[in-house]
């Protein structure tokens, strides 16, 4: 993880003077990059699935999950494809936390509560949220010191119990799980993003460890395999321009083009009257265009 891309969030953000928490309902549609807060942090997963890594640590969460975020932890989301995690986050002041409860001296997820305590969980939340867009009202400052503290109850009881076990992969596993995944989904609408989510990292650090060891963009790398594959389409059979750009994972023909133009130095068409091509590829050395992987076009 790169230390200098981690984000810093202070109290400020979201609590004012006087104030001690903040709920919000967070949707991870691909990811929340790496960052820590001067707060506590409770987040209670609500749907969909993915993974959490915590100071180095991977974890998979999905429905039904809870998270306490103690201050100066690093912690990042990364959502599964098509499955983007739903997360109330409860933000609460360090001084706001319950006297009776002093077991969490560092960050805690707990796994597959029992369903009486999640909706119970989801009710205190609902509570909270209440509470905060009616303004704070007075005398609802102790309900919501109440709400709190019953939440750090109801997780200290699972203390020990339902703690899971981090998700061990070396680098060598993650690089091979990514090209697999790659050579697995590159004939269809393939994106960074989801390679960089199968491998439990964020986009932007994902990009730059891919680049390192393939020596090249990940984006770059798709591109290149969809192109060897249209070149023994229009070689070997007699699929139409139309129907190849489908099956290499392209939604736009001049995109396609484009990307074919720059690789063999011909259009496809020419490229098929011509019956053959160069050993190498022509723009072996040459910039591609890049749109992590994807047709530009369907991205803007």
């Amino acid at each position: 993880m790169d230390s200098n891309r981690i984000e810093i969030v202070e109290m400020a953000r979201y609590l004012s003077d006087g104030e001690h928490f903040f709920i919000e309902y967070n949707n991870a549609d691909v990811f929340i990059s790496p960052h820590l807060h001067r707060f506590i942090e409770i987040e209670l997963i609500t749907g969909g699935s993915g993974y959490e890594e915590v100071d180095g640590r991977i974890y998979e969460v999905g429905q039904g999950d809870i998270t306490i975020m103690m201050p100066d932890e690093v912690h990042s989301f990364v959502s599964r494809h098509s499955d983007s995690l739903q997360i109330t986050s409860v933000k609460v002041s360090p001084y706001y936390l319950p006297e009776n409860v002093s077991h969490f001296v560092s960050s805690l997820l707990l796994k597959d509560l029992p369903e009486d305590e999640y909706t119970l969980l989801c009710q205190l939340c609902g509570k909270l949220y209440s509470i905060q867009q009616g303004k704070r009202p007075h005398g609802m400052e102790a309900l919501a010191k109440e709400c709190i503290r019953m939440i750090f109850l109801i997780c200290q009881t699972h203390l020990g119990d339902r703690m899971p076990v981090p998700i061990e992969m070396t680098e060598s596993d993650r690089y091979r799980r990514a090209l697999l995944y790659i050579h697995k989904n590159f004939r269809r609408n393939l994106t960074v993003a989801e390679v960089a989510a199968e491998v439990y990292l964020v986009p932007d650090y994902f990009s730059t460890y891919f680049e390192k060891n393939m020596g090249m963009s990940c984006s770059r790398y798709i591109n290149k395999l969809r192109m060897e594959l249209a070149r023994e389409y229009i070689l070997a059979t007699d699929l139409s321009l139309k129907e190849i750009v489908y099956r290499c994972g392209f939604r736009s023909f001049s995109y396609f083009s484009s990307v074919f133009k720059k690789y063999y130095g011909c259009s496809p068409g020419s490229f098929r009257k011509s019956g053959n091509a160069p050993d190498v590829l022509k723009s072996k050395n040459a910039e591609s265009p890049e749109e992590n992987g994807t047709d530009t076009e369907q991205n803007t």
